[in-house]
């Protein structure tokens, strides 16, 4: 990343690894949904990885997908913080326009 986002935290990973985190938006939220083609359960992670650079790179999806389980983990948990909770919640929440 070049520039660096003056609304952004930057923290070290336990593996010692810098990771910036950018404030994520309704478009990241839609970006992610293309992403992960709808597929719900993925849709956490991309949104994840499109507010997220590593040692000044941005995370991709795809490499996400393949990073040990646990760092996986600890990047949502940077990221999302207990937002977390609410992610998943509203995710399983009937809809409120459909009634499923």
């Amino acid at each position: 990343m070049s520039e660096i986002d003056k609304n952004a935290r930057v923290e070290t990973l336990s593996d010692g690894r810098t990771i910036e985190v950018r404030e994520l938006k309704g478009k990241h939220l839609m970006m992610a949904q293309q992403v992960t083609a709808g597929n719900s359960a993925g849709l956490m992670l991309a949104l994840v990885a499109l507010g997220t650079t590593i040692d000044g790179k941005q995370l991709i999806y795809e490499d996400l997908l393949e990073e040990d389980a646990f760092v996986v983990m600890e990047i949502m948990q940077v990221v999302m913080g207990d937002k977390v909770e609410n992610f998943t919640s509203a995710m399983h929440a009937p809809s409120s326009t459909t009634g499923m």
